[in-house]
């Protein structure tokens, strides 16, 4: 028994030094330029068909394009952004809608040249929805919108110097784009991430600049409740900026906020409120 006490701790240091087995990373695709794709900076979305579906900004004086990917590695080019009246540069991937077409926005282009929101089919036939003219829609968006419960789609416009960001609802029964929100820099400034929709029903997302300290801003908005923010960024520990998406991982998100020290509760607000968004402070 003593010996089996003994020899223990050396097993159990055997076992925690035993190397896990080799990773192996295998590039799918690699781009080369063709057909406008290349450059890809955005999250892939499969499709009802089990493929990867994207896009490719491809800056090389080119406009950009929508693509699909096969597990395998196959690739077809689904649009090419050949004209700026159906907008240009692509950066943000497109949203499987429950209709199963993809939607997504070009941070330029389209009859304003602020952008465009844009439908795309499985078979690559394209249709803008809406173009941006850097007024009170917004101008720049850089990311796909997201498709809220009550069927419509919900997202955001970077803008830029002069245009402030925005949020915007697009109703496919209708088919017009509403502005929901306009940013100001006590709330937030360039709304490059995405919106997710939370148990709550609250959207939310995040800002990358502005807020009380001008670091930025993680809010929530209802078109039926108020909206509020959650914890800002005061430039404590080791991230200034919030740089993350607020998906799925969003708790998660949080308690890593606490591991850097920062609060990360979360507010609730109220339950019930006025109809017409607004963003409160904490």
């Amino acid at each position: 028994m003593k010996l089996l006490l003994r020899l223990s701790p050396l097993a159990l240091l055997l076992i925690a030094t035993i190397p896990s087995r080799a990773q192996t990373v295998r590039d799918v695709i690699s781009f080369t330029g063709q057909n406008q794709s290349g450059d890809p900076a955005m999250i892939p979305t499969q499709g009802r068909d089990g493929q990867l579906y994207g896009t490719s900004p491809n800056p090389r004086d080119t406009d950009g394009s929508d693509f699909r990917l096969s597990l395998g590695g196959e690739l077809t080019v689904l649009y090419e952004f050949g004209s700026s009246a159906n907008g240009v540069q692509p950066y943000a991937g497109i949203t499987l809608g429950t209709d199963g077409n993809f939607y997504g926005t070009t941070s330029g282009g389209g009859s304003g040249q602020y952008g465009t929101l844009y439908k795309v089919t499985p078979r690559g036939v394209l249709t803008t929805l809406h173009s941006f003219s850097g007024q009170s829609d917004g101008s720049s968006p850089a990311s796909a919108p997201t498709e809220g419960a009550d069927g419509n789609f919900y997202g955001t416009t970077a803008g830029n110097a002069g245009n402030p960001a925005t949020i915007y609802k697009y109703s496919p029964s209708s088919g017009s784009v509403t502005t929901i929100y306009q940013f100001d820099a006590s709330h937030g400034e360039e709304v490059n991430s995405p919106l997710i929709q939370a148990s709550d029903g609250y959207l939310y997302g995040v800002a990358v600049h502005g807020g009380a300290s001008s670091l930025g801003t993680v809010f929530k908005i209802s078109h039926i409740r108020t909206d509020h923010l959650l914890p800002q960024f005061h430039g404590q520990g080791k991230r200034r900026e919030p740089v993350w998406s607020a998906d799925r991982g969003l708790r998660r998100a949080f308690l890593r906020h606490d591991q850097l020290g920062r609060p990360a509760q979360l507010w609730h607000g109220f339950q019930n409120g006025p109809r017409r968004p607004r963003l409160h402070l904490l």
